[in-house]
């Protein structure tokens, strides 16, 4: 009587709640659940106005991503990807250890290789050994040499269309103290495996740490195009905005342009955190502040405390219990509307996943995917 109870209340609060829901993500298509008489939970997808867009037949289903696709398992341990009108893009799949998206691809980790999905569904390509997302059409790439793992990288995409921008600009490897890869014929990899770390590809070039510890810019042919400063060092392989680095040098941080090859800042901050969006959050002293790829300050370090809450927009906070909303532009903004289903805590991202995380794990716990453009810090 109890079970009956609590599946009729739970199918009379749930279409309100789920429309509810759907107003403030904003999302014409969203996961919906559905227990029957037998206490079974089945997810589908809702549309707008609580219209059922899909059958409740999925063991678990996921939100839709920046690619446009979702994530979807079934009784059997299967797992697809669906498009946006709920029909399924791929066949039923081996389960992946994660599944992630940069917004083009959807990664499906399965611990030696990553299976890459345009928002197609199509297997764009399927890469041993891949650390992150693809750059540039080529992907950071880990083999086992001895007792190490040196990194190269290898083309998702047709040979010959890869970027070569930069590549007029290279110096010669001489004087960079390096070589320029070279070809090895039938190896499989458009860069060999001869780096320490590596990072992404952005518009033609990407950190790498060579064989002697040095830190460099290459461009897509494995060309050295400058050397890092001696004695910087940057706080990840990652390029933001397509043309800055953030490096650290005897405790202090400054960021250092690709386009220029000079230094956008002086080492003037204490700490630089990783870019959210469109700026960076600075601490001098015990304040922090708001910084902009190019290195101008949109905001002089003012607050003790200063949170990321999505959107661009920051949570401010003196040493009071008051806090202010402020913008990666600095200003104030005017009160946001609806939460978009992007700004929505990762916590929600997923509905009724734990059956696949849970039988995923089993005695070793499944990392998800590594940071887009980093390759190094990262063991396989």
């Amino acid at each position: 009587m109890k079970r009956y109870l609590k599946t009729l209340l739970l199918s009379l609060l749930t279409p309100a709640l789920l429309t509810a829901t759907a107003g403030m993500a904003g999302a014409s298509v969203f996961p919906a659940p559905s227990t029957d008489e037998a206490g079974v939970t089945r997810w589908g997808y809702l549309g707008d106005g609580g219209k059922k867009v899909t059958d409740f037949i999925y063991s678990s289903a996921s939100e839709f991503d920046a690619s446009g696709l979702a994530a979807v398992t079934n009784e059997e341990g299967g797992f697809a990807l669906v498009g946006r009108d709920g029909e399924p893009v791929t066949d039923w799949l081996e389960m992946p250890r994660s599944a992630e998206s940069d917004g083009t691809y959807k990664a499906l980790d399965y611990g030696k290789r990553i299976d890459y999905y345009d928002s197609d569904g199509q297997l764009a390509g399927s890469i041993e050994g891949a650390v992150g997302f693809p750059g540039d059409g080529l992907v950071v790439t880990g083999v086992r040499s001895g007792r190490r793992t040196v990194y190269g990288y290898t083309a998702l995409q047709p040979e010959g269309q890869e970027e070569e921008a930069g590549e007029e600009e290279a110096l010669p490897a001489a004087e960079e103290g390096g070589e320029p890869a070279e070809e090895e014929e039938d190896s499989g990899f458009a860069i060999p495996p001869q780096y320490q770390a590596a990072g992404a590809f952005r518009k033609g070039r990407a950190l790498v740490q060579t064989e002697t510890g040095a830190y460099a810019v290459i461009n897509t042919r494995g060309l050295v195009l400058k050397e890092l400063p001696e004695g910087a060092v940057p706080t990840a392989l990652d390029i933001y905005a397509d043309t800055t680095v953030i490096l650290e040098m005897q405790g202090k941080y400054a960021l250092y342009s690709l386009d220029s090859m000079q230094f956008a800042t002086t080492f003037a901050y204490d700490e630089i955190l990783p870019f959210d969006r469109g700026a960076a959050r600075c601490r001098s002293g015990n304040l922090w502040g708001l910084i902009t790829p190019s290195g101008s300050v949109v905001m002089e370090p003012t607050y003790p405390y200063l949170s990321y809450m999505g959107e661009g927009v920051y949570a401010a906070r003196g040493t009071d219990q008051g806090a202010a909303a402020v913008s990666e532009t600095g200003r104030v903004p005017t009160p946001p509307g609806p939460m978009s289903a992007a700004s929505r805590p990762s916590a929600t991202a997923c509905h009724g996943m734990a059956a696949w995380t849970a039988a995923s794990s089993s005695s070793t716990p499944a990392a998800p995917l590594p940071p887009r453009s980093t390759g190094w810090k990262t063991r396989r």
